[in-house]
């Protein structure tokens, strides 16, 4: 998949083609939500991020895995991770679902000095999701970079979506660092354009936030 870089990256990617009207679905979208308090949510209810927000605006989350194991890290990736291009990382790569349709394609990376010998190599399901497991590790999050951009699908992810022609993709990497700058995890979701909404918050440091 290509998507956001680092910059100075550059890259190209041939989308499925487009074929008419957009085909959306009637679903009320999923609200993503983006703010300084993004672990706090998921690390309270115990759950993967994507459950607790679907849960938490009424909707049925479920996922299936598509890919467990190490493998090379691609290049944009391997940018983010602090890695070389095609170094040896762990890849959790699950389609995950909102009321039994397909909504994400989420692919996680892990540098091995967080992942061996952990359950991020399990090939089963982490019922409290990657993000608490790395905590649970003993990591701490300190900081994060989200980036995002819309395309038009691959074919593979328009079929692997359920996607009609004429909809985007939205392509989010979410990285995540610890307090000595060492990258945890780079999260690459891709989300089905007619199936999500974004929201980003700020506030001032003397002010509350106010969680859309």
């Amino acid at each position: 998949m290509t998507g956001a870089e680092p910059p100075g990256a550059a890259s190209t990617a041939k989308g499925a083609p487009e074929t008419g009207p957009p085909q959306t679905r009637s679903r009320l979208p999923l609200r993503r939500m983006s703010s300084t308090l993004r672990h706090a949510a998921h690390r309270e209810s115990g759950k993967p991020e994507f459950d607790t927000e679907a849960i938490a605006q009424g909707q049925v989350p479920s996922r299936r895995l598509l890919t467990i194991g190490q493998g090379p890290a691609p290049d944009d990736i391997a940018a983010w991770l602090g890695v070389d291009a095609g170094e040896t990382v762990m890849i959790r790569k699950r389609l995950q679902f909102l009321d039994g349709e397909p909504a994400v394609i989420s692919t996680s990376y892990f540098p091995l000095w967080v992942a061996s010998g952990t359950r991020l190599e399990s090939t089963e399901p982490l019922p409290e999701g990657p993000a608490n497991l790395i905590e649970q590790l003993g990591h701490e999050f300190a900081s994060g970079v989200e980036l995002i951009r819309a395309r038009m699908p691959t074919p593979e992810e328009a079929r692997l979506l359920e996607m009609g022609p004429g909809i985007p993709v939205v392509r989010l990497l979410h990285i995540d660092y610890d307090q000595q700058d060492r990258t945890l995890q780079v999260a690459d979701d891709l989300y089905a354009g007619d199936r999500h909404e974004f929201t980003f918050e700020w506030a001032e440091p003397d002010k509350p936030a106010r969680h859309a």
